[in-house]
């Protein structure tokens, strides 16, 4: 039995997925078994091959919205795509192999005010490849203004973000993103909206992969490169923001190009990150690595 689609909820939860039927059923679950009944479910279905969306027809409860394309579209085009068939006066994001602590929307409700658009929270790392789980940070996540805090160092889970649904009027996902969606969508929305937090752990994010491809490694700095250069001329980046971010893309550079073993042009961007940010020193760490692993090896270069 389907909900009536012209009903209004308090909160829609987008779950997208692809080849997700493995691990779905618990996404779903701790979604419907919130201590805040008043929510729906939105399943977008991006073209998968398995039976992901026989799987999610079986499911009984009402809540539960089921929208299925047949070819597979960009991540964030189908995150748009999901959001504009939410009837929510908000909207939580929920990948298909994450979870929620059951108090999560009660908790974050509470916390929307006249002045914030989002409240995000602390999460839970679940690593696959070594079975363990620890907490995403033991630092305090900013709030209210949070830009430049974010822009320093991002730490905004996408999973944990709850937004208003009226933001969505004014502020899409880019669709041509690949890697950076999540932070690029959140940076532009914290230039407009103060943000509320819950500081404890509210969600379990899995992580599959120990690192990135080298080719997503050359994507993202192809992403952070035109996010910047874009930021620059729209106004978004400015002053000592600017300037942040041209050196992250420096140090990012340097990680990448010293991955791919060319030393002489990565040291050079490294130099250009300074004064070193968290990025940089990372570079840093990678560096000492491997000239110890390395030794006397010569080093490949352009």
């Amino acid at each position: 039995m389907l909900r009536n689609r012209n009903e209004r909820v308090t909160v829609s939860v987008v779950i997208n997925v692809l080849n997700g039927v493995r691990l779905i059923s618990q996404a779903v679950a701790s979604a419907l078994d919130q201590s805040h009944e008043d929510v729906e479910v939105v399943v977008w279905d991006n073209g998968s091959s398995d039976s992901t969306a026989d799987l999610i027809r079986e499911m009984k409860d009402p809540r539960v919205q089921l929208f299925r394309t047949e070819e597979t579209v960009p991540l964030y085009e189908a995150r748009n795509r999901a959001v504009e068939v939410c009837r929510g006066d908000f909207v939580a994001f929920l990948d298909a192999d994450d979870w929620w602590r059951s108090d999560k929307l009660s908790r974050q409700l509470d916390l929307f005010d006249s002045t914030n658009d989002v409240v995000y929270s602390n999460f839970f790392v679940v690593n696959q490849i070594n079975d363990r789980t620890k907490v995403y940070t033991k630092r305090r996540l900013p709030e209210g203004d949070v830009f430049s805090a974010l822009l320093s160092r991002y730490r905004v889970g996408l999973l944990t973000t709850i937004v208003r649904r009226s933001v969505f009027d004014h502020f899409q996902f880019d669709p041509s993103l690949e890697i950076i969606g999540d932070f690029d969508f959140m940076m532009r929305l914290a230039r407009a909206s103060e943000f509320r937090c819950v500081q404890e752990p509210l969600a379990w994010r899995r992580v599959h992969s120990g690192s990135e491809s080298e080719r997503k490694k050359r994507r993202h700095l192809l992403e952070l490169e035109s996010w910047t250069e874009a930021g620059a001329s729209s106004g978004l980046l400015m002053g000592s923001d600017l300037k942040r971010m041209q050196r992250m893309v420096h140090a990012k550079r340097a990680e990448v190009e010293i991955e791919s073993g060319h030393w002489t042009s990565g040291l050079a961007e490294l130099a250009r990150a300074r004064p070193l940010g968290r990025q940089a020193k990372v570079v840093q760490r990678l560096l000492t690595s491997r000239r110890s692993v390395r030794g006397s090896k010569k080093p490949v270069d352009r």
